[in-house]
């Protein structure tokens, strides 16, 4: 009975800790009682579901207690301008094999194969014959 409790108890605390992170925000002392419990609450709700119990309350409570707090993560930080930037750059840039195929004059034959020794994309395997 005891080992069951310390695995509540270590579940719990991991549970915690991890929406604590989750914020992305320091969390007050609110905060820290609203995620005890709701971490409370969850892991009760799975030992019920795990004993083949009707776990509806505790989801029950577990809703209540998120809209009760408010408990959000903290708002996204835009993106840094230079970040932006060289993202719209990498998406803006076309492909390695679109810009030598661009590349090439129009009327002339892109060999995309260029270790295929016939001239013509995929008529040959590397290894031999087709």
């Amino acid at each position: 009975m005891r080992e069951l409790a310390a695995q509540a108890k270590a579940e719990r605390q991991a549970l915690a800790d991890e929406i604590i992170r989750g914020l992305g925000r320091p969390a007050t002392a609110l905060d820290r009682i609203a995620i005890e419990s709701i971490a409370s609450a969850a892991v009760r709700a799975r030992q019920l579901r795990a004993q083949g119990h009707d776990d509806l309350e505790q989801q029950r409570l577990i809703a209540q207690l998120l809209r009760a707090t408010g408990l959000r993560p903290d708002k996204a930080v835009p993106p840094k301008a230079e970040d932006f930037s060289a993202e719209m750059l990498r998406l803006a840039t076309p492909p390695v094999r679109a810009r030598a195929e661009a590349d090439v004059p129009e009327g002339v034959a892109f060999n995309a194969n260029p270790g295929n020794r016939t001239g013509e994309a995929g008529s040959q395997d590397e290894g031999g014959a087709a």
